[in-house]
């Protein structure tokens, strides 16, 4: 089935003949594909890097500003109402400094704190409403089970590499005091030390496995936790015959042990400080030119503060992305088009399948396993299946944008828990998000509707466009059900290891490979860290490998000429490096290095195509190519 694709001003064109490059296929295939676009694209002043992704961001958030706009009409849904006032909060000027006094309200309930419990209190209700805290709620979604609760370990903190980064370190130092001068928190920069010993002690202490226990087991096992402070702020009144799931209880241990051993008036400063960096971004100067100075141009490299504009629309997608995405669906959406992506999908599917089928270094028996794990996944595709209900959202104040984060954060966190007990599937992020996300916990793939725009997808895109677009991207999702950690679950989304020791060596070894490819590359004096970036790699590669084999099933059912296969052939390669066009400043790359789990974009492409035989024949790469690996050294996991 095809479908008419709704007018839209969302539509990147795709381009499959390469020209004014000053590079050749063989010197650097990314920038022979992207050149021209590199040279003459401009990273937005309140970004810190732009690519094919972002531009269609770009012309999706035009649309959600007009929708947002359209709620000014005088026919609007309660919803509608709740985005008009939304934005009078936010772009009306003159009303920003209710922002500043609400949060001076906040800090001034922290001299009321005189107890442990009353500090695991207000970071209870940070939690609550979404913001930094040491112990999180959320929904853990189980495949054909009602939802159940999740405790999740946290620290409100920095990405760990900014502390060991002196430039970082000394900046957000500086950041600290200015804001606490401003707001009267006196020495609010000393809080740095325990700020970064906490962060220490949870990335060491962390671990994925999955426990239960029922409400009052948890009070007696993590005794030191005020449990029912923790619940009755959550407004959960069966509680202790309840199931909670929950993992790292080494950090829940520790917690427990921090509330009751460090200076209240620590506890204090650390309150302070989660919620000045909370709000500052929605403050009016200078607060919110000092958040962007550090977090945006000492930390990412941006040249400009993000507008109001943009702030509104993001929180319009943070916290009622659902009610949103239900919105933006009516505007965009087409029925029909998921029939498409589905039977795209279902293709990409069978050749998966059939690809881990011919895997000799995998045993039989796991072979097997595999192949069942990829007929259990679940595709969310577009939208979720059903809308879920939703209460009305709250009311909200029009002169103070801070106060209304707080509502909105706190009102989407109900919206979620209204699901526990529910088989009803929430998704985390809105349809117009240009993503795409595997979950092993319930072995499912979601591929938001902003992911099917041109360039990813377009029907009368050439033949071999959309596999080397879109079909790379959904390939790469299924591989995470077999990497390092997606092999750890089972076609359930139990985690229950089902490969043998001796597969779990012959990956180790076939990884290996990889993993040294990826550590040979130096980016701005950086080494490029292949084991952390192995998972994202092997999902590149594989990805790429299965969308491959589908194409080339379908140019087997075509009464295709030798130069059309070649051409087709040529598209892939073509809009796999397309798909991946990335312009990064100078500073965001070098602090992506060692903290981003996915390697530069070029690197991606580059080092993930010259794997591919059929790569060397498409494009005649000589064996003088600087991207050449021999064919007994080209790499294929799965």
């Amino acid at each position: 089935m095809t479908y008419k694709q709704k007018k839209s001003h969302c539509i990147i064109p795709i381009q499959v003949h390469v020209s004014n490059s000053s590079y050749t296929p063989e010197k650097d295939f990314y920038m022979w594909v992207n050149d021209a676009w590199l040279r003459k694209t401009k990273i937005p002043e309140f970004e810190n890097d732009f690519g094919v992704s972002e531009e269609v961001e770009r012309c999706i958030y035009k649309t959600s500003v007009q929708l947002i706009h359209r709620a000014k009409a005088s026919n609007r849904t309660p919803f509608e109402k709740t985005l008009k006032t939304l934005s009078e909060s936010a772009l009306h000027s003159r009303s920003q400094y209710t922002s500043v006094e609400f949060l001076r309200h906040l800090l001034a309930t922290l001299d009321c704190i005189h107890s442990p419990e009353d500090v695991f209190k207000h970071f209870t209700d940070l939690s609550f409403t979404k913001g930094p805290t040491f112990l999180n709620l959320s929904i853990l979604h189980h495949e054909n089970k009602p939802n159940e609760y999740s405790i999740d370990p946290d620290v409100p903190s920095l990405k760990y590499a900014y502390y060991t980064d002196p430039v970082k370190y000394k900046g957000y130092e500086s950041l600290l005091k200015k804001l606490g001068a401003l707001l009267h928190v006196k020495g609010l920069e000393e809080i740095l030390p325990l700020e970064k010993k906490c962060t220490e002690v949870l990335n060491e202490m962390y671990s994925d496995t999955l426990y239960s226990l029922k409400g009052r087991d948890l009070v007696k096992k993590f005794s030191k936790l005020p449990w029912h402070t923790f619940f009755s702020t959550y407004e959960i009144d069966d509680w202790k015959d309840t199931t909670f799931y929950y993992t790292s209880p080494r950090w829940l241990h520790c917690y427990g042990h921090m509330l009751h051993t460090i200076p209240i008036d620590t506890w204090k400063l650390y309150l302070a400080r989660c919620y000045i960096l909370l709000s500052a971004e929605y403050l009016p100067p200078p607060y919110d030119l000092l958040h962007y100075n550090f977090f945006g141009h000492v930390a990412q490299g941006q040249k400009q503060k993000m507008p109001q504009l943009e702030l509104l629309v993001n929180m319009v997608y943070e916290y009622l992305h659902n009610p949103f995405s239900e919105l933006f669906w009516k505007s965009e959406g087409s029925e029909a088009k998921i029939h498409t992506i589905e039977a795209f999908t279902k293709h990409l599917v069978d050749s998966a399948k059939k690809r881990l089928s011919t895997l000799d270094w995998l045993s039989p028996s796991t072979r097997k396993a595999a192949s069942h794990k990829i007929s259990a996944m679940r595709f969310s595709l577009l939208r979720p299946s059903q809308w879920p209900p939703f209460s009305p959202p709250p009311t909200l104040d029009p002169k103070s944008l801070l106060l209304n984060r707080f509502l909105l954060g706190k009102w989407s966190r109900k919206q979620e828990f209204s699901m526990i007990g529910k088989k009803t599937t929430l998704w985390e992020e809105g349809i117009f998000r240009v993503n795409a996300y595997y979950y092993p916990e319930s072995n499912e793939i979601r591929i938001p509707f902003g992911t099917t725009y041109s360039p990813f997808y377009k029907v009368d895109a050439p033949l071999g466009w959309n596999y080397g677009a879109l079909g790379s991207i959904l390939g790469h999702e299924m591989c995470h059900g077999f990497d390092e950690d997606g092999k750890e679950y089972g076609p359930t989304g139990k985690k229950d290891p089902w490969w043998k020791s001796s597969d779990n060596r012959r990956f180790n070894k076939k990884t290996k490979g990889l993993v040294e490819i990826f550590n040979t590359q130096h980016v701005m004096g950086k080494q490029i860290d292949g084991k952390d970036t192995l998972d994202e790699n092997i999902a590149d590669l594989a990805g790429l490998g299965i969308s491959l084999d589908a194409l080339k099933q379908e140019l087997a059912t075509r009464s295709l000429s030798p130069e059309e296969v070649h051409k087709a052939m040529r598209t892939f390669f073509i809009a796999y490096a397309f798909s991946w066009r990335t312009k990064y400043r100078d500073t965001k790359l070098r602090t992506m290095l060692g903290v981003d789990r996915h390697a530069p974009a070029f690197l991606r492409v580059n080092l993930i195509i010259s794997q591919f035989d059929e790569w060397y024949d498409a494009f005649s790469i000589p064996e003088t190519s600087p991207l050449y690996i021999p064919p007994a050294k080209r790499i294929r996991i799965f």
